[in-house]
């Protein structure tokens, strides 16, 4: 890219500078602020200022809509970027607040659940109890909760259809719940922490 000034464009037969080509735009999510912006094809984004903890959620939230929509090996990808990010060093610190995308559920417990959407979220408020709860819980082992959904044993109780419970055994057993909202358009994570026993709880219907 050449900078030109009034005489350098007229010595090249031009009026004003080139229009730029128009070859569409791309959304680009800063992973480290939750930042969203729209980039024109070809360009690479950049930020001229740090956003405070208000825009970084609303840029969360906003992301959240975003993969309610989109198909769920799309949304699979998206979470697990935004879960390895510093994005969510944040969150896990209490530094921002509202819910956060740790996961998508499988689609046999998406069918079992009736949920409208595949993510399931986190939010601020339960993981401030959860730390309170179980301290020994660390940051790395709600990156595994993906892990737990995909490979862990899954029971339901019977007079709780919208609730899953969640067991994993590598030498720790982890016992976690999933749940959804009444009204189906959400699930929540509800719990993890590290069991004495691999039992599930009593009553508890295997279904995978």
């Amino acid at each position: 890219m050449e900078t030109l000034n009034e005489r350098g464009l007229k010595r090249l037969g031009k009026d004003g500078p080139d229009t730029p080509p128009n070859d569409g735009t791309y959304e680009h999510v800063d992973n480290t602020t939750g930042e969203v912006v729209t980039v024109p094809n070809g360009l690479q984004p950049g930020w001229d200022y740090a956003p405070g903890q208000t825009a970084t959620e609303r840029a969360v939230a906003a992301r959240l809509n975003r993969l309610d929509s989109v198909e769920a090996t799309i949304a699979r990808e998206n979470v697990a970027q935004l879960v390895e990010a510093p994005l969510f060093n944040r969150f896990f610190n209490g530094e921002m607040r509202g819910e956060f995308p740790v996961a998508v559920v499988p689609a046999v417990e998406r069918q079992v659940l009736g949920a409208e959407s595949p993510v399931v979220l986190l939010s601020q408020q339960s993981l401030s109890a959860h730390r309170e709860r179980h301290p020994e819980i660390g940051i790395n082992d709600y990156r595994r909760v993906q892990q737990l959904l995909d490979d862990g044993e899954v029971y339901q109780m019977p007079n709780d259809p919208g609730r899953l419970i969640y067991l994993i055994i590598e030498g720790v057993t982890y016992r976690a719940a999933l749940k959804r909202t009444e009204d189906g358009k959400k699930n929540y994570f509800l719990t993890l922490f590290k069991s004495r026993t691999d039992q599930p709880p009593p009553g508890a219907e295997r279904l995978r």
